[in-house]
Protein backbone atom coordinates (compact mmCIF):
# COMPACT_ATOMS: atom_id res chain seq x y z
CA UNK A 1 0.00 0.00 0.00
CA UNK A 2 1.35 3.71 -0.74
CA UNK A 3 1.31 5.19 2.51
CA UNK A 4 1.15 9.10 3.58
CA UNK A 5 3.80 8.87 6.14
CA UNK A 6 6.56 11.04 5.08
CA UNK A 7 9.06 12.80 7.40
CA UNK A 8 10.09 16.21 6.37
CA UNK A 9 12.74 18.62 8.31
CA UNK A 10 12.80 22.52 7.62
CA UNK A 11 15.50 23.99 6.41
CA UNK A 12 16.42 25.66 9.83
CA UNK A 13 16.87 22.45 11.68
CA UNK A 14 18.15 20.46 8.48
CA UNK A 15 21.83 19.56 10.06
CA UNK A 16 24.36 17.47 9.10
CA UNK A 17 23.65 14.82 12.07
CA UNK A 18 20.71 14.74 10.46
CA UNK A 19 21.36 13.90 7.25
CA UNK A 20 23.75 11.35 8.20
CA UNK A 21 21.60 9.85 10.52
CA UNK A 22 18.48 8.66 7.88
CA UNK A 23 19.18 6.28 5.61
CA UNK A 24 19.99 7.46 2.06
CA UNK A 25 18.57 5.21 0.13
CA UNK A 26 14.92 5.51 1.97
CA UNK A 27 15.38 9.55 1.60
CA UNK A 28 12.98 11.31 -0.40
CA UNK A 29 14.06 15.08 -1.55
CA UNK A 30 16.64 17.33 0.04
CA UNK A 31 14.79 17.18 3.50
CA UNK A 32 12.29 14.20 3.54
CA UNK A 33 12.61 10.24 4.28
CA UNK A 34 10.32 7.57 4.95
CA UNK A 35 9.53 6.22 8.48
CA UNK A 36 10.30 3.20 9.51
CA UNK A 37 8.86 0.36 8.01
CA UNK A 38 8.67 2.62 5.02
CA UNK A 39 10.43 1.97 1.52
CA UNK A 40 11.21 5.32 -0.37
CA UNK A 41 9.55 4.69 -4.14
CA UNK A 42 11.58 5.70 -7.26
CA UNK A 43 10.18 7.95 -9.48
CA UNK A 44 7.78 9.79 -7.22
CA UNK A 45 7.00 14.01 -8.12
CA UNK A 46 6.44 16.84 -7.12
CA UNK A 47 3.64 19.82 -7.91
CA UNK A 48 4.25 23.05 -5.92
CA UNK A 49 4.98 22.02 -2.37
CA UNK A 50 2.80 18.75 -2.15
CA UNK A 51 4.51 14.95 -2.74
CA UNK A 52 3.37 12.74 -4.78
CA UNK A 53 2.95 9.38 -2.42
CA UNK A 54 6.93 8.52 -2.47
CA UNK A 55 6.95 5.86 0.72
CA UNK A 56 5.79 2.43 0.06
CA UNK A 57 4.58 0.37 3.96
CA UNK A 58 6.83 -2.69 3.61
CA UNK A 59 5.00 -6.16 4.14
CA UNK A 60 5.45 -8.71 6.92
CA UNK A 61 8.43 -11.00 6.37
CA UNK A 62 8.78 -14.41 6.21
CA UNK A 63 7.10 -16.55 9.30
CA UNK A 64 5.12 -13.49 10.28
CA UNK A 65 1.78 -12.11 9.70
CA UNK A 66 0.21 -9.59 9.45
CA UNK A 67 -0.98 -6.67 6.85
CA UNK A 68 2.25 -4.63 6.87
CA UNK A 69 5.68 -3.85 9.36
CA UNK A 70 4.14 -0.69 9.90
CA UNK A 71 0.82 -2.28 11.15
CA UNK A 72 2.20 -4.47 13.11
CA UNK A 73 3.46 -7.86 12.39
CA UNK A 74 3.57 -11.24 14.21
CA UNK A 75 5.26 -14.55 14.03
CA UNK A 76 3.71 -17.61 12.65
CA UNK A 77 1.80 -20.53 15.37
CA UNK A 78 4.70 -22.32 16.40
CA UNK A 79 7.46 -19.58 15.71
CA UNK A 80 8.75 -17.13 18.89
CA UNK A 81 10.57 -13.70 18.41
CA UNK A 82 9.17 -10.66 17.31
CA UNK A 83 9.27 -8.27 14.15
CA UNK A 84 9.61 -4.14 14.44
CA UNK A 85 9.92 -1.86 12.06
CA UNK A 86 13.30 0.41 11.35
CA UNK A 87 14.42 3.09 8.92
CA UNK A 88 17.32 1.07 7.28
CA UNK A 89 16.79 -2.04 4.31
CA UNK A 90 15.08 -3.95 4.62
CA UNK A 91 12.85 -1.70 7.18
CA UNK A 92 12.00 -3.97 9.81
CA UNK A 93 14.19 -6.26 11.97
CA UNK A 94 12.64 -10.07 12.32
CA UNK A 95 13.68 -12.30 14.62
CA UNK A 96 10.86 -15.18 14.25
CA UNK A 97 12.25 -18.60 14.50
CA UNK A 98 10.73 -22.00 15.81
CA UNK A 99 10.02 -22.77 18.82
CA UNK A 100 11.37 -25.64 20.50
CA UNK A 101 9.46 -28.68 21.80
CA UNK A 102 8.43 -27.73 25.90
CA UNK A 103 9.89 -30.17 28.87
CA UNK A 104 9.07 -33.87 28.34
CA UNK A 105 8.33 -33.77 25.17
CA UNK A 106 10.60 -34.94 21.57
CA UNK A 107 10.22 -33.52 18.47
CA UNK A 108 12.48 -31.20 16.08
CA UNK A 109 10.22 -28.28 17.04
CA UNK A 110 6.61 -27.08 17.60
CA UNK A 111 5.93 -26.37 13.82
CA UNK A 112 7.07 -29.98 12.70
CA UNK A 113 4.92 -31.75 15.77
CA UNK A 114 6.45 -32.72 19.03
CA UNK A 115 5.14 -35.95 21.11
CA UNK A 116 5.20 -36.51 24.71
CA UNK A 117 8.26 -38.43 25.86
CA UNK A 118 7.83 -42.35 27.37
CA UNK A 119 5.96 -42.44 30.85
CA UNK A 120 3.97 -38.84 29.95
CA UNK A 121 0.16 -37.93 28.49
CA UNK A 122 -1.12 -35.07 26.75
CA UNK A 123 -0.49 -33.21 23.34
CA UNK A 124 1.27 -30.27 22.33
CA UNK A 125 -0.15 -28.13 19.55
CA UNK A 126 1.07 -25.09 17.58
CA UNK A 127 -0.90 -21.84 19.68
CA UNK A 128 -2.90 -19.53 17.74
CA UNK A 129 -2.69 -17.18 20.74
CA UNK A 130 -0.05 -14.05 20.92
CA UNK A 131 3.03 -14.90 22.96
CA UNK A 132 1.84 -18.28 22.99
CA UNK A 133 4.21 -20.88 20.84
CA UNK A 134 2.19 -23.90 21.79
CA UNK A 135 -0.78 -25.11 23.60
CA UNK A 136 -0.85 -28.48 25.71
CA UNK A 137 1.43 -29.91 28.04
CA UNK A 138 3.11 -33.48 28.75
CA UNK A 139 2.15 -34.66 32.51
CA UNK A 140 4.04 -37.60 33.75
CA UNK A 141 1.71 -40.84 34.52
CA UNK A 142 1.27 -41.47 38.25
CA UNK A 143 2.52 -45.41 39.31
CA UNK A 144 0.24 -48.23 38.86
CA UNK A 145 -1.39 -50.67 41.24
CA UNK A 146 1.49 -52.99 42.97
CA UNK A 147 3.95 -50.60 42.69
CA UNK A 148 6.08 -47.92 44.93
CA UNK A 149 7.41 -45.05 43.22
CA UNK A 150 5.77 -41.41 42.42
CA UNK A 151 5.40 -41.71 38.77
CA UNK A 152 6.31 -43.74 35.45
CA UNK A 153 9.39 -41.49 34.16
CA UNK A 154 10.82 -41.73 37.82
CA UNK A 155 10.43 -45.62 38.27
CA UNK A 156 7.90 -47.61 39.86
CA UNK A 157 9.26 -50.80 41.27
CA UNK A 158 6.39 -53.54 42.34
CA UNK A 159 6.01 -53.31 45.72
CA UNK A 160 7.64 -55.59 48.14
CA UNK A 161 6.15 -59.02 47.36
CA UNK A 162 5.13 -58.26 44.04
CA UNK A 163 6.85 -59.84 40.62
CA UNK A 164 7.17 -57.98 37.28
CA UNK A 165 8.27 -54.81 36.22
CA UNK A 166 6.58 -51.64 34.77
CA UNK A 167 8.03 -49.19 31.74
CA UNK A 168 7.00 -46.24 30.35
CA UNK A 169 5.70 -46.00 26.82
CA UNK A 170 4.11 -43.35 24.38
CA UNK A 171 0.65 -44.14 24.11
CA UNK A 172 -2.05 -45.16 26.60
CA UNK A 173 -2.08 -46.12 29.42
CA UNK A 174 1.55 -44.70 28.87
CA UNK A 175 3.24 -47.51 30.42
CA UNK A 176 3.39 -51.32 30.08
CA UNK A 177 3.86 -54.62 32.42
CA UNK A 178 2.31 -55.07 35.54
CA UNK A 179 3.06 -56.41 39.12
CA UNK A 180 1.05 -59.59 40.20
CA UNK A 181 1.14 -60.84 43.61
CA UNK A 182 3.57 -63.74 44.69
CA UNK A 183 2.12 -67.08 45.60
CA UNK A 184 2.73 -68.47 49.28
CA UNK A 185 5.67 -70.35 49.57
CA UNK A 186 6.05 -73.94 50.49
CA UNK A 187 5.05 -75.17 53.62
CA UNK A 188 2.95 -72.17 54.21
CA UNK A 189 -0.49 -70.83 53.30
CA UNK A 190 -2.33 -67.76 52.42
CA UNK A 191 -3.77 -65.91 50.04
CA UNK A 192 -0.85 -64.26 48.95
CA UNK A 193 3.23 -62.69 50.18
CA UNK A 194 2.34 -59.30 50.11
CA UNK A 195 -1.24 -60.29 51.95
CA UNK A 196 0.47 -62.56 54.39
CA UNK A 197 1.37 -66.47 54.26
CA UNK A 198 1.38 -68.62 57.78
CA UNK A 199 3.68 -71.62 58.30
CA UNK A 200 1.33 -74.72 58.05
CA UNK A 201 0.65 -77.07 61.24
CA UNK A 202 4.24 -78.71 62.04
CA UNK A 203 6.63 -76.38 60.87
CA UNK A 204 7.92 -73.23 61.88
CA UNK A 205 8.92 -70.06 60.47
CA UNK A 206 8.66 -66.55 58.89
CA UNK A 207 7.42 -65.48 55.10
CA UNK A 208 7.43 -61.61 54.83
CA UNK A 209 7.48 -59.64 51.42
CA UNK A 210 10.52 -58.11 50.29
CA UNK A 211 11.37 -56.09 46.99
CA UNK A 212 13.62 -58.21 44.49
CA UNK A 213 13.31 -61.80 43.52
CA UNK A 214 12.45 -64.24 45.42
CA UNK A 215 10.11 -61.69 46.33
CA UNK A 216 10.31 -62.80 49.85
CA UNK A 217 12.41 -63.80 52.82
CA UNK A 218 12.30 -66.42 55.21
CA UNK A 219 10.94 -69.82 55.20
CA UNK A 220 8.45 -72.53 56.55
CA UNK A 221 10.68 -75.59 58.27
CA UNK A 222 10.40 -78.56 60.39
CA UNK A 223 13.66 -78.98 61.74
CA UNK A 224 15.02 -75.06 61.16
CA UNK A 225 16.96 -74.16 64.53
CA UNK A 226 19.63 -72.32 64.53
CA UNK A 227 23.47 -74.59 63.46
CA UNK A 228 26.18 -74.90 65.82
CA UNK A 229 28.03 -72.48 67.15
CA UNK A 230 24.90 -69.74 66.68
CA UNK A 231 22.09 -68.19 68.27
CA UNK A 232 18.44 -67.23 67.67
CA UNK A 233 15.00 -68.51 67.84
CA UNK A 234 15.39 -70.30 64.45
CA UNK A 235 16.80 -69.74 60.76
CA UNK A 236 13.66 -67.86 59.20
CA UNK A 237 13.80 -65.81 62.54
CA UNK A 238 17.44 -65.13 62.32
CA UNK A 239 20.47 -66.68 63.68
CA UNK A 240 23.89 -64.76 64.79
CA UNK A 241 26.79 -65.91 65.85
CA UNK A 242 27.54 -66.72 69.51
CA UNK A 243 29.96 -64.13 70.97
CA UNK A 244 34.18 -64.94 70.38
CA UNK A 245 32.27 -66.69 66.86
CA UNK A 246 33.25 -64.99 63.03
CA UNK A 247 31.11 -65.56 60.64
CA UNK A 248 27.17 -65.18 59.37
CA UNK A 249 24.05 -67.65 59.21
CA UNK A 250 21.64 -66.62 56.27
CA UNK A 251 18.45 -68.25 55.33
CA UNK A 252 18.25 -70.29 51.94
CA UNK A 253 15.25 -72.13 50.56
CA UNK A 254 17.06 -75.69 49.86
CA UNK A 255 18.14 -77.94 52.88
CA UNK A 256 19.39 -77.34 55.41
CA UNK A 257 17.66 -73.86 54.62
CA UNK A 258 20.89 -71.92 55.59
CA UNK A 259 24.21 -71.16 54.85
CA UNK A 260 27.11 -69.79 56.18
CA UNK A 261 29.06 -70.48 59.48
CA UNK A 262 30.10 -69.39 62.64
CA UNK A 263 33.91 -70.51 63.27
CA UNK A 264 35.76 -69.74 66.78
CA UNK A 265 38.04 -67.07 67.14
CA UNK A 266 41.59 -67.99 68.47
CA UNK A 267 43.03 -66.57 71.44
CA UNK A 268 44.78 -63.10 70.66
CA UNK A 269 48.30 -62.45 71.71
CA UNK A 270 49.71 -63.02 75.08
CA UNK A 271 46.92 -65.15 75.88
CA UNK A 272 46.36 -68.69 76.15
CA UNK A 273 42.64 -70.58 75.83
CA UNK A 274 41.14 -73.40 73.50
CA UNK A 275 39.35 -70.03 71.41
CA UNK A 276 37.98 -66.31 72.49
CA UNK A 277 34.19 -68.04 72.91
CA UNK A 278 35.58 -70.73 75.29
CA UNK A 279 37.90 -68.17 76.87
CA UNK A 280 41.12 -66.96 77.06
CA UNK A 281 43.35 -66.17 79.85
CA UNK A 282 46.56 -63.79 79.91
CA UNK A 283 50.44 -65.48 80.14
CA UNK A 284 52.10 -66.06 82.76
CA UNK A 285 54.14 -62.01 83.45
CA UNK A 286 51.05 -60.51 81.41
CA UNK A 287 48.42 -58.69 83.11
CA UNK A 288 44.32 -58.23 81.41
CA UNK A 289 41.61 -59.47 80.40
CA UNK A 290 40.15 -61.04 77.07
CA UNK A 291 36.46 -60.74 77.38
CA UNK A 292 34.07 -62.16 74.11
CA UNK A 293 31.88 -59.88 72.09
CA UNK A 294 30.14 -60.35 68.68
CA UNK A 295 31.57 -57.21 66.34
CA UNK A 296 34.60 -57.92 65.12
CA UNK A 297 37.48 -58.64 66.23
CA UNK A 298 35.24 -60.78 68.22
CA UNK A 299 36.84 -59.62 71.69
CA UNK A 300 37.66 -56.70 73.86
CA UNK A 301 40.73 -56.18 75.95
CA UNK A 302 44.12 -57.57 75.70
CA UNK A 303 47.16 -58.95 77.41
CA UNK A 304 50.41 -57.10 78.24
CA UNK A 305 53.55 -56.96 80.36
CA UNK A 306 53.55 -52.96 80.79
CA UNK A 307 50.10 -51.92 80.76
CA UNK A 308 49.39 -49.87 83.92
CA UNK A 309 46.37 -47.15 83.74
CA UNK A 310 48.40 -44.08 81.50
CA UNK A 311 49.28 -40.42 83.38
CA UNK A 312 46.47 -38.92 84.54
CA UNK A 313 44.27 -41.84 85.16
CA UNK A 314 43.77 -44.57 87.53
CA UNK A 315 42.52 -47.97 87.69
CA UNK A 316 44.19 -51.56 88.12
CA UNK A 317 45.01 -51.85 84.30
CA UNK A 318 44.10 -50.77 81.21
CA UNK A 319 42.70 -54.31 80.31
CA UNK A 320 40.96 -54.47 83.54
CA UNK A 321 39.94 -50.82 83.58
CA UNK A 322 41.22 -47.35 83.56
CA UNK A 323 39.07 -43.86 84.42
CA UNK A 324 40.38 -40.19 83.99
CA UNK A 325 41.64 -38.87 87.33
CA UNK A 326 39.50 -36.64 89.36
CA UNK A 327 39.05 -33.14 87.54
CA UNK A 328 40.28 -34.29 84.02
CA UNK A 329 37.45 -35.16 81.23
CA UNK A 330 37.89 -37.61 78.22
CA UNK A 331 38.26 -41.46 78.83
CA UNK A 332 40.87 -44.62 78.69
CA UNK A 333 39.85 -47.47 75.56
CA UNK A 334 41.92 -50.71 75.77
CA UNK A 335 43.75 -51.52 72.12
CA UNK A 336 44.87 -54.67 70.60
CA UNK A 337 48.59 -52.88 69.98
CA UNK A 338 50.90 -51.31 71.39
CA UNK A 339 50.63 -49.34 74.17
CA UNK A 340 47.85 -51.22 74.22
CA UNK A 341 45.58 -47.88 75.14
CA UNK A 342 43.68 -44.90 73.75
CA UNK A 343 43.76 -41.97 76.09
CA UNK A 344 41.92 -38.93 76.26
CA UNK A 345 42.47 -37.99 79.48
CA UNK A 346 42.23 -34.29 80.23
CA UNK A 347 42.46 -31.45 82.92
CA UNK A 348 39.18 -29.28 82.70
CA UNK A 349 39.58 -25.65 83.15
CA UNK A 350 38.29 -24.00 86.35
CA UNK A 351 34.82 -23.22 85.95
CA UNK A 352 32.52 -19.78 86.37
CA UNK A 353 32.83 -17.94 89.72
CA UNK A 354 36.82 -19.47 90.12
CA UNK A 355 40.10 -18.38 89.32
CA UNK A 356 42.72 -20.66 88.25
CA UNK A 357 44.49 -22.30 85.64
CA UNK A 358 42.61 -25.83 86.00
CA UNK A 359 40.38 -28.33 88.17
CA UNK A 360 43.89 -30.46 89.11
CA UNK A 361 46.00 -27.54 89.64
CA UNK A 362 43.79 -25.69 91.84
CA UNK A 363 40.94 -23.17 91.69
CA UNK A 364 39.70 -20.92 94.20
CA UNK A 365 36.37 -18.99 94.08
CA UNK A 366 36.08 -15.59 93.43
CA UNK A 367 34.94 -13.18 96.43
CA UNK A 368 31.45 -13.92 97.82
CA UNK A 369 31.60 -17.10 96.66
CA UNK A 370 31.76 -20.11 98.89
CA UNK A 371 33.77 -23.57 97.43
CA UNK A 372 36.05 -25.51 97.45
CA UNK A 373 36.23 -26.15 93.59
CA UNK A 374 37.05 -30.30 93.97
CA UNK A 375 37.54 -32.61 91.61
CA UNK A 376 35.20 -35.57 90.20
CA UNK A 377 35.44 -38.60 88.15
CA UNK A 378 31.47 -37.70 86.08
CA UNK A 379 30.53 -34.93 84.45
CA UNK A 380 31.17 -31.88 85.04
CA UNK A 381 33.98 -33.23 86.87
CA UNK A 382 34.32 -30.37 89.40
CA UNK A 383 32.13 -29.03 92.62
CA UNK A 384 31.13 -25.68 91.52
CA UNK A 385 31.26 -22.33 93.51
CA UNK A 386 28.27 -21.03 95.35
CA UNK A 387 27.19 -17.48 96.20
CA UNK A 388 27.11 -16.76 99.91
CA UNK A 389 24.09 -14.95 101.11
CA UNK A 390 23.95 -11.88 102.81
CA UNK A 391 24.66 -12.18 106.31
CA UNK A 392 22.47 -10.80 109.23
CA UNK A 393 21.04 -7.60 109.15
CA UNK A 394 21.44 -6.93 105.00
CA UNK A 395 19.56 -7.21 102.43
CA UNK A 396 20.28 -8.18 98.86
CA UNK A 397 20.70 -10.99 96.08
CA UNK A 398 24.07 -12.33 97.57
CA UNK A 399 27.50 -10.95 98.23
CA UNK A 400 28.46 -11.31 95.00
CA UNK A 401 26.30 -8.34 93.58
CA UNK A 402 26.43 -6.36 96.90
CA UNK A 403 24.60 -6.49 100.27
CA UNK A 404 23.47 -3.21 102.18
CA UNK A 405 22.60 -2.97 105.59
CA UNK A 406 18.81 -2.99 106.43
CA UNK A 407 16.87 0.61 107.07
CA UNK A 408 17.81 1.45 110.88
CA UNK A 409 21.17 -0.07 110.73
CA UNK A 410 24.37 1.60 109.40
CA UNK A 411 27.97 0.26 107.89
CA UNK A 412 29.09 -2.25 105.48
CA UNK A 413 29.61 -5.51 103.95
CA UNK A 414 32.76 -5.82 101.65
CA UNK A 415 32.82 -9.12 99.42
CA UNK A 416 36.20 -11.41 100.20
CA UNK A 417 38.03 -14.56 99.46
CA UNK A 418 37.80 -17.45 102.42
CA UNK A 419 35.14 -17.51 104.95
CA UNK A 420 33.18 -15.92 105.91
CA UNK A 421 33.69 -14.43 102.44
CA UNK A 422 33.24 -11.09 103.39
CA UNK A 423 34.39 -8.02 105.68
CA UNK A 424 32.12 -5.38 107.78
CA UNK A 425 29.09 -5.42 109.83
CA UNK A 426 25.33 -3.69 110.03
CA UNK A 427 25.03 -2.40 113.67
CA UNK A 428 21.42 -0.86 114.41
CA UNK A 429 21.35 2.93 115.12
CA UNK A 430 21.26 4.37 118.16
Amino acid sequence: MVGQLLYCEPLWRLTVSVVTSVNLVNHVGQNCYCTPGYKAIAGWTTSGSFYNSPCLAVECPEYSRGYSVPDGCECFPGYTGEVSAISASPYYMSSCSTAPCPPHSTGVNVVTGCSCNAGYSGNVVMSRRPNRYYEGECVAVSCPANTVGSTVPKGCPCAPGYSGSVGGTTSSPFYSGSCSALSCPANSAGTSVPHGCLCNSGYSGRVFPIQGSPYYSGLCCRNCACPENSQGFNVPMGCECNLGYSGSVAVSTSAPFYSGSCAAVACPANSVGTSVGAGCSCTSGYLGRVTAIQASPFYSGSCCQNCACPVNSQGFSVPMGCQCNPGYSGSVVATTSAPFYSSSCSAVPCPANSVGSSVPDGCSCNAGYAGPVAGTTSTPFYTACRAVPCPVNSWGEGLPTGCWCNPAFRGYIVSIQGSPFYSGSCARIR
